[in-house]
């Protein structure tokens, strides 16, 4: 089998994202119904069911390199069967070059979030609206989570020695735990 490459994995994370939305919207059933002793394999502490909590989360990203892992993240919580559910309230891309208005914008989404969940690529720490958007979070006393990509990726100066909770990968234990603390 051909690798995908990285454009490949968006494109193809992108689609399910898009797809999953799709039948969320439809109001589609889940494929079955669970019961309360429906258990994950290997866990005897949750029902496979019992998701976690709805958080109202803001997500801050590299919107031009690191846009597939916020997809990603809304394609486990449109699937039934992931343990992963939240309430997004990120901004859809604004179409304006006027600074104000989009961090008027930005801020109005975050003022109704519980917490900041910052997604940390290889480039992440060079946004100037990351670091933004971490001190916005911060003046508004939002919880702050740190998901890294690669846990060898340097981390945006202004979420560091401040109380984030953090997932050191992009998985969804790391990125459940995370939350979870939030």
């Amino acid at each position: 089998m051909e690798s995908l490459g990285r454009a490949g994995w968006a494109w193809l994370l992108g689609l399910a994202a898009a797809t999953a939305a799709l039948i969320k919207i439809a109001g589609e059933p889940p494929l079955f119904e669970p019961t309360s002793s429906t258990s994950a394999p290997g866990s005897n502490q949750r029902s496979w069911w019992a998701r976690m909590s709805d958080k109202k989360v803001f997500v801050s990203y590299d919107y031009d390199n690191d846009k597939s892992y916020k997809n990603l993240l809304a394609a486990w919580d449109a699937n039934a069967t992931f343990d992963f559910t939240w309430d997004d309230h990120s901004t859809p891309k604004i179409n304006s070059t006027d600074a104000s208005y989009v961090k008027s914008a930005i801020g109005d989404k975050m003022k109704k979030a519980e917490c900041l969940l910052v997604i940390v690529g290889k480039e992440t720490y060079k946004s100037d609206w990351v670091d933004w958007e971490i001190k916005k979070a911060k003046d508004l006393g939002l919880s702050l989570v740190g998901v890294k990509i690669d846990k060898s990726y340097t981390s945006p100066a202004a979420l560091l020695n401040c109380g984030a909770s953090w997932a050191l990968s992009f998985t969804q234990d790391a990125v459940v735990k995370a939350l979870d603390a939030c």
